[in-house]
């Protein structure tokens, strides 16, 4: 298979042109992508702006690198170069149809990862799209600390195993224990569940 590389650039991530054939993995996900990053960190933060300098893209950088600065070095901040000329095959990586979209990914420090390669790890991300909630500082931040709790503190054997089997009541009882019972507020941010492969649920939607 073709494998991409993400390279840190001054102005955010890009996509590096592939250079080599892999094997043992019949797909490339973003978790073969970011595999070596995630094993420094318990959460992987990526931003996907609009691409037209939109208020909504400042509301979400200057959280985001708010929230940074405020939860250690466990959970990396990052945002992707909207210059970057492999811009939409980030995004198809990530199966995000469009952005904005703020994405976090399960870090290999995350107790109960099983960090046995990218392919059999129990890796998901939480991705949230709503342009009401993205451009609302309080309803951004309510949804970013709850995707963060529920992937630091929630069971990732767990969670991937309903993902598999699509099965979105398990997932909210899940989401509910994890944040508290508050599963009707998260219900509200409309967050995406996906595994590396593409298998996702979308809750509220």
């Amino acid at each position: 298979m073709n494998a991409w590389q993400v390279e840190e650039t001054p102005e955010g991530l890009k996509l590096a042109r592939p250079t080599r054939r892999t094997f043992g993995s019949e797909h490339f996900s973003w978790a073969n992508l970011l595999y070596q990053k995630l094993a420094l960190v318990q959460v992987y933060v990526i931003y996907f702006p609009s691409r037209f300098n939109l208020d909504l893209d400042t509301t979400v950088m200057k959280a985001l690198r708010t929230f940074g600065e405020n939860t250690g070095p466990g959970t990396s901040v990052n945002f992707w170069d909207p210059k970057d000329p492999e811009f939409n095959k980030a995004l198809e990586l990530f199966h995000l149809e469009s952005p904005p979209a703020v994405v976090l990914a399960t870090g290999l420090k995350v107790q109960g990862i099983e960090p046995y390669g990218p392919d059999k790890a129990n890796l998901y991300t939480i991705t949230i799209a709503n342009h009401e909630v993205l451009s609302n500082q309080e309803q951004l931040a309510a949804a970013v600390n709850t995707s963060h709790d529920i992937l630091v503190r929630g069971n990732p054997k767990e969670i991937t195993s309903y993902l598999r089997k699509n099965a979105l009541q398990s997932l909210l009882e899940v989401i509910a224990r994890v944040a508290g019972g508050i599963r009707d507020e998260i219900l509200i941010f409309k967050p995406k569940f996906t595994l590396p492969g593409g298998v996702s649920i979308q809750v509220g939607g």
